[in-house]
């Protein structure tokens, strides 16, 4: 059950940067794609077997760091 409280935790994690306009992680992904597989219910099904890299919670969770980084050190992309 740690794995879904994980999910539930990250999946909300990253609507709120999805529906903070002043992300700059807008200008890198696409905001409509990870929406859909943030809003997906079955999700949970998705959790990979034997904590395999990048499922759908740790792509949440990379795209959360790459967020903090990108507002911490004030990257500009050009």
């Amino acid at each position: 059950m740690r794995e879904i409280f994980y999910l539930n935790t990250v999946r909300a994690w990253v609507i709120t940067i999805l529906d903070d306009a002043s992300s700059p992680l807008h200008e890198i992904i696409d905001v409509g794609k990870i929406r859909s597989l943030a809003q997906q219910e079955d999700i949970g099904a998705n959790i990979p077997w034997f904590r395999q890299l990048m499922g759908i919670p740790q792509l949440f969770a990379y795209l959360i760091q790459t967020d903090t980084w990108l507002r911490k050190y004030k990257v500009e992309i050009v």
